[in-house]
């Protein structure tokens, strides 16, 4: 299965059960506030899109490939709250 598929199913998953999806599809992230990542897989690259909830619609604001690295992870998530916060404040 091609990447782009890939994606395309997780995107459908998402929007068929909305926030009811969970895990290996969804985590939501620890120490923040309504934020989560949408966790497709390719290979042995993990790669993360963050977004969060506003009723049953998704916003996604950042996308980034893991490699494993916890301090680099925690970076990603505090620029996709920012990112989540200044878009909130303008809703």
């Amino acid at each position: 299965m091609d990447l782009r598929v890939k994606l395309k199913k997780y995107l459908e998953q998402l929007q068929e059960r909305g926030p009811a999806l969970l895990k290996p599809f969804v985590d939501k992230i620890e120490g923040y506030k309504n934020l989560f990542e949408l966790r497709p897989h390719f290979g042995n690259l993990e790669y993360r899109m963050f977004f969060f909830w506003k009723g049953n619609t998704a916003y996604f604001i950042h996308t980034f490939i893991e490699k494993g690295q916890k301090k680099k992870n925690q970076r990603e998530y505090k620029i996709a709250d920012e990112i989540k916060k200044k878009i909130e404040r303008n809703m």
